[in-house]
């Protein structure tokens, strides 16, 4: 796949005619993306949208609303560990 990072609905659109299967938009307002989201899928409806930059446990919520298709952020490597546990039982 071809993503391709784009700072603007005009660099998305030189960005899709480019051949991009996914288009990046880093450090967007969510508000902000989620009006270029919605304009691009208008015109691009199988396209593939991701945020990134800035993302963290505060604002999550906002940027999974903006109707990208995934959430990109490297504050996971940052944080506190946790402590998760997994359990597999037989059916």
């Amino acid at each position: 796949k071809i993503v391709i990072e784009a700072e603007s609905v005009e660099k998305a659109y030189q960005a899709i005619e480019a051949g991009a299967d996914v288009i990046q938009f880093d450090k967007v307002d969510p508000n902000q993306l989620q009006q270029w989201v919605s304009v691009l899928r208008a015109d691009w409806p199988s396209g593939v949208f991701l945020a990134a930059g800035g993302i963290n446990v505060n604002n999550v919520g906002q940027y999974a609303q903006t109707g990208v298709d995934g959430l990109v952020t490297s504050s996971l490597q940052y944080d506190a560990p946790a402590d998760i546990g997994v359990r597999i039982q037989p059916k």
